[in-house]
């Protein structure tokens, strides 16, 4: 497998991973799912515009991806909207897809990590639940720092943090 930083051209591939991705009432606990996608054209103008957007290639086909906005860009388009991140330089995980699970998730956020040195969040669903991402993330060293409800949508606030603890 070979990560490299996305192109252009690699938004429809991207796109079409994702129409697959997408909620649905069966298995989604233990598949998982996206919430939500971006059309062709959203991606193309992300991975334009974000620094860190990173495909997953095995056999010449995506498998996975990841993207993630800077503290900057997150506080500018009001995501925040809870008020829960109160640190001032981050990044903010929008998506990461792996289409099987054989590491690609763990690959994507392990060469994450070696791109950036400034703590990661990442919002997970826990009602509709989606527990393997819950369960990857808890994996991945991300703790809990809020539970959000609204609209009759649960989601959980989870930090990786680059800071050495003493």
């Amino acid at each position: 497998m070979n990560i490299r930083k996305a192109k252009i051209e690699d938004a429809k591939e991207i796109h079409e991973l994702t129409i697959k991705a997408l909620f649905d009432d069966k298995n989604h606990e233990e598949k998982g799912f996206l919430k939500g996608q971006l059309s062709e054209k959203e991606y193309k103008s992300k991975i334009k515009e974000v620094e860190h957007f990173y495909i997953a290639i095995r056999k010449d086909a995506i498998v996975g991806f990841i993207w993630c906005i800077d503290s900057i860009e997150y506080k500018k388009t009001s995501e925040d909207t809870y008020g829960l991140i109160k640190d001032n330089d981050f990044y903010f995980i929008k998506q990461i897809l792996s289409k099987d699970k054989e590491y690609v998730g763990k690959d994507l956020y392990d060469y994450l990590k070696g791109s950036i040195s400034k703590d990661l969040y990442a919002a997970i669903y826990t009602n509709p639940s989606n527990t393997r991402s819950f369960n990857f993330h808890k994996k991945e060293n991300f703790v809990i720092t809020e539970y959000i409800h609204k609209n009759e949508k649960t989601l959980v606030m989870t930090k990786y943090s680059f800071k050495k603890s003493n």
